[in-house]
Formats: C-alpha cells, sequence, structure tokens
C-alpha cells in the first residue's frame, strides 16, 4: 500500500499516529459494504514499518507499506481477477 508520507508522521505538525486505517470494499454488487482495515505503522521494537520515498533530492511525500495478504478478508470487491489490464 502506498500513502503520502505526511499522512503516517509529520514531524513540523507533530502528527504521529500508530497505525493507519484503510476502508476495503467487500461486496462487489454493493460498494457501500465494507470493512475497516488496521496497519500498524510500528513494530514492537519501535521501529518503523513502512518506507520513505527519495529521489536524488532527498526525501519525497510517498511512503509505502507491506499488508500481508492472508490478513486481508477474502471477499474483496476489487480482487485482481476483477481488475481489467
Amino acid at each position: 500500500m502506498s500513502a503520502s508520507r505526511h499522512v503516517l508522521g509529520n514531524p513540523p505538525t507533530q502528527h504521529a499516529p500508530d497505525r493507519i486505517v484503510i476502508e476495503l470494499h467487500i461486496d462487489p454488487e454493493n460498494v457501500a459494504k465494507s470493512t475497516g482495515f488496521s496497519v500498524p505503522l510500528y513494530g514492537s521494537d519501535g521501529g518503523r514499518l513502512w518506507r520513505e520515498g527519495r529521489d536524488r533530492a532527498g526525501a519525497i511525500d510517498v511512503a509505502a507499506i507491506e499488508i500481508d495478504r492472508s490478513a486481508l478478508p477474502r471477499r474483496r470487491c476489487f480482487a485482481p481477477s476483477r481488475l481489467q489490464t
């Protein structure tokens, strides 16, 4: 999953959540049905679990965090099999 880095932490504003919650649509016939999914941002050792994007000039406002597929709900509206390429 990727997000704007400032959503995961922004020292100038003292924004420092310990997790991010995403909403997953779970019914292809009714997109109003969804479930929340909580993703921790820091491990038990206090180290951050997300990676910050960088380019030649330094940090950019992009971050990524790995999500374990087995932790996701089995039924998802936008499963890979439903996406067109």
